[in-house]
């Protein structure tokens, strides 16, 4: 064979092993970080990351999980051959991002090597069934809707990009959850998966009412057998005399502020921005 014809059959043969079938695109959620991203950073032990320490970016099965194909307990690598550490349970072994609840949650991708989209999907672990770290995650884990569903026009995405889940879709979550992301290829039967560790925490308006209890004002004034001098006090309190005692002191008309201290047992007089304290 003519050298001119080996060297276009080797490049034929480059075309084939290139063609769009056998171009993988690569991603992973980077914050809140996903299981994969926290191996990357050496936020787990190696031991229960095995090689996705070193290919976060390469989590991908054949497309279906968890719903259209059922991969059992396999269900954050997406039921594939590679990193099934990624699926064991614990609450030692992956950190949580604590996020509040009924806001807005970005989540942002880093993306190694762009390629066509067809959608991106976001589930999350069921309300209503608290979540039990040390068990594995299986389909029946995870709401059957979208908390999020993002479909494209087959483009493929920047390097890096932020995907908005609404604070509408996570009203009314409290503790431990999983969010569970599906990235579907537009031109293979490939997808990514992504299982980020999250923990719902109550917003101000859900914490529950302080037990600060608030204890009434004396309608009486004490009286003090000790000389006191000073200008009539300003506030709000008992009007009339201020302080009615024996002994050498000064009267003065208008407001005098009175707080009594259930635990040092007194009440408490605020002359000119001065206290005195009558135990009884």
């Amino acid at each position: 064979m003519a050298p001119a014809s080996q060297h276009l059959l080797a490049l034929l043969a480059l075309g084939l092993l290139w063609s769009p079938q056998h171009v993988n695109a690569h991603g992973y959620i980077k914050t809140p970080p996903s299981r994969q991203a926290s191996c990357a950073a050496d936020k787990v032990d190696e031991s229960n990351c095995g090689g996705v320490t070193y290919e976060p970016q390469s989590v991908e099965s054949p497309k279906g999980a968890p719903f259209d194909t059922d991969v059992g307990t396999q269900i954050c690598n997406g039921g594939g051959s590679r990193f099934s550490e990624l699926n064991t349970p614990g609450a030692d072994i992956w950190p949580t991002t604590s996020i509040p609840a009924a806001q807005d949650l970005a989540l942002e991708w880093k993306i190694t090597t762009a390629h066509k989209t067809q959608s991106w999907a976001y589930y999350i672990t069921k309300a209503d069934t608290p979540l039990d770290p040390s068990q594995p995650l299986t389909k029946d884990s995870f709401e059957t809707e979208p908390i999020l569903l993002l479909d494209t026009n087959h483009d493929a995405p920047p390097p890096s990009l932020t995907h908005t889940v609404p604070g509408d879709a996570l009203a009314g979550r409290s503790g431990y959850a999983v969010i569970y992301s599906v990235w579907s290829i537009g031109d293979t039967g490939n997808a990514f998966y992504n299982c980020v560790d999250v923990n719902f925490e109550a917003s101000e308006a859900e914490q529950p009412a302080s037990n600060t209890t608030t204890t009434a004002v004396p309608t009486t004034m004490a009286t003090s057998t000790r000389a006191m001098t000073g200008t009539a006090v300003t506030g709000t309190g008992l009007p009339g005399t201020a302080v009615s005692a024996t002994g050498s002191m000064s009267t003065a008309t208008g407001a005098a502020s009175v707080g009594y201290s259930a635990t040092g047992n007194s009440t408490v007089l605020t002359l000119s921005g001065r206290k005195l304290r009558k135990y009884f």
